[in-house]
């Protein structure tokens, strides 16, 4: 349970941030739809930084541990991201903010799958596999209903603001992620 709520939880969070951060930087920051792509582009990168490191990086071989520093560094980058919502702030930090959190989901993503087939009882791997891919449609779906009903409050007043909120609320779904994370246990 823990492993999946881990999941889920770092899997929704990233996503909730994902869907609101272009509108926080082109309500925000009156930025083009190009420069919004990029942005989004750094944490793709880093995404696919996080998982070859979790591979392939000996200092990161404790699977447990990468899980939960990885959820660590979504809440920290997804926190940081925020900021792109302050115009006194030079986007380059929201930005590499973000590109911390998509290391982080690259760590944590793969990682949370080798751990839930790993801890399959009897070789119940469908079972396991299919908890898993159930469990991420359902929290992440769940999250972005939420997220987008409370949007709708700030949209004829305060877009940025609802935005900011959004993003705020991906922070504390993905604090909820280290919780559970910090009770992960292997056999």
């Amino acid at each position: 349970p823990s492993m999946l709520g881990t999941r889920g939880a770092v899997g929704a969070s990233f996503t909730l941030a994902e869907v609101n951060l272009p509108l926080l930087l082109v309500l925000g920051r009156d930025l083009p739809l190009v420069a919004v792509g990029a942005v989004l582009t750094s944490g793709a990168v880093t995404w696919c930084l996080g998982a070859v490191l979790a591979a392939r990086w000996s200092r990161l071989g404790d699977q447990v541990l990468r899980v939960r520093l990885g959820a660590v560094l979504v809440a920290a980058g997804i926190a940081g991201s925020t900021l792109a919502g302050v115009p006194a702030v030079p986007l380059v930090l929201p930005v590499l903010a973000w590109g911390v959190a998509g290391l982080g989901i690259g760590m944590t993503f793969s990682t949370s799958s080798v751990l839930v087939l790993d801890a399959a009882a009897g070789g119940s791997y469908g079972v396991s596999s299919s908890a898993l891919q159930l469990n991420d449609y359902l929290v992440t779906s769940t999250v972005l209903a939420v997220g987008s009903v409370g949007f709708a409050g700030f949209v004829g007043s305060a877009p940025v603001a609802g935005a900011v909120l959004l993003v705020g609320l991906a922070v504390g779904v993905a604090l909820l992620a280290s919780l559970t994370a910090a009770r992960i246990r292997t056999t």
